[in-house]
């Protein structure tokens, strides 16, 4: 499945949307891929709580970059769903 690139005219409609107009807009990290499967969240959870590491999970999970395991986990937890660990941010 390819990446969806989404067009200008894609983000002006959802700023309409949300009542927001402008003339430029930056999309943040719009070529990563933040997408979880339920399974996979749920191996990403228990791999966590294991304390494996960041590159170990992307390893894993065959992602491109750490950052997109990084934004699973901030996701995660502001859910609750597993706790912050104070060396997540070590990148060797």
């Amino acid at each position: 499945m390819g990446k969806r690139i989404y067009t200008p005219e894609d983000w002006d409609k959802r700023l309409e949307q949300l009542g927001k107009q402008t003339r430029k807009i930056y999309v943040a990290c719009e070529e990563m891929n933040f997408i979880w499967s339920a399974d996979d969240l749920a191996n990403f959870r228990d791999m966590w709580r294991q304390g494996y590491s960041v590159e170990e999970i992307r390893i894993f999970f065959g992602r491109e970059s750490w950052q997109e395991v990084i934004l699973i986990a901030l996701d995660q937890m502001r859910w609750g769903y597993i706790k912050i660990r104070p060396d997540v941010l070590i990148v060797e």
